[in-house]
């Protein structure tokens, strides 16, 4: 396999693996194109790659993906590989990708506003959703953090519209 480069608090992940920390913002993978010595090459809207900032398999674009979550081009000969926050050792709370569950979930409402705040996202309080995880949750959008109180469906778990796991690291 590839070795992971790290620089400046930016990584390029291994081939075919999500980051732990993905870059969900444009204008963070902006500056991790430059941190990385990468060329910027603008937005994409792929679904056939993982959302959020990555780098060619050639070593030298990166682009943003704000369309779907799927994976056939990543790690392979012209598509992408994922490039990351490294924070995984600062970080206490992470968002999680597509349908993961959390290994450390969140027990409390109190814990995930935290988690909000510390991952600077909205605290939008408590639902009680029957189709998506009990626990912490950010909407697919990136914006708002809720707490599910109710049951422990999947239906509407890292789909457009519908909610992704955040997560505690392990304590």
């Amino acid at each position: 396999g590839q070795v992971a480069v790290c620089r400046a608090g930016y990584y390029v992940e291994t081939p075919r693996k999500r980051c732990t920390t993905p870059i969900e913002k444009h204008a963070v993978c902006v500056d991790a194109a430059r941190v990385l010595g990468l060329v910027w090459d603008g937005d994409r809207r792929w679904t056939n790659r993982f959302n959020g900032c990555s780098r060619d398999t050639y070593w030298v674009h990166v682009n943003f993906n704000k369309a779907g979550d799927g994976d056939s081009m990543m790690g392979i000969r012209g598509g992408q590989v994922a490039v990351c926050w490294d924070l995984a050792p600062l970080a206490q709370f992470y968002v999680s990708s597509g349908k993961e569950r959390c290994t450390t979930a969140m027990e409390t409402w109190q814990e995930c506003r935290q988690a909000a705040g510390d991952l600077g996202l909205r605290w939008d309080g408590t639902r009680r959703w029957t189709n998506r995880y009990r626990g912490c949750l950010r909407d697919t959008y990136g914006t708002h953090v809720n707490f599910n109180m109710l049951g422990d469906g999947h239906s509407s778990m890292g789909i457009r519209g519908g909610q992704v796991a955040v997560c505690a690291r392990s304590r």
